[in-house]
């Protein structure tokens, strides 16, 4: 339920959200990078659950390679896996270029104001 909070003198009308649990972590993920810029490392642990799958396919690629008559299917496996994990790589990079220009459009009051009404207990 959105609650609706008057901001003073400025006659600014701001509608409180009820966070799911993906746009509290995110918001927070968000948070953390207000004053440094997100690396590519930090950005691969934050989506690590991603990875999981590509991993097992990964696997059962190279048990393919293992396989007679089947190590074409692995090696198309093992390429389509890495074409992910390049594809994002590239853009956790591409996301940490242009990290200044978010970090300037970002309004990281409503982003803390976000979090703190979401951190309180229903009525």
């Amino acid at each position: 339920m959105a609650a609706v909070a008057e901001l003073g003198s400025l006659g600014i009308v701001a509608t409180l959200m009820k966070l799911t649990k993906l746009q509290k972590k995110t918001l927070q993920y968000f948070e953390s990078f207000s004053t440094e810029t997100p690396t590519v490392i930090r950005q691969m642990r934050f989506n690590w659950f991603a990875w999981l799958p590509l991993l097992i396919i990964g696997v059962l690629g190279l048990l393919l390679l293992f396989t007679p008559g089947f190590e074409c299917a692995g090696w198309l496996w093992i390429g389509l896996v890495a074409g992910a994990v390049f594809r994002d790589i590239g853009r956790f990079r591409g996301i940490v270029r242009v990290w200044p220009v978010y970090r300037e459009i970002i309004d990281w009051q409503r982003v803390k104001e976000l979090l703190k009404t979401d951190d309180k207990p229903d009525a």
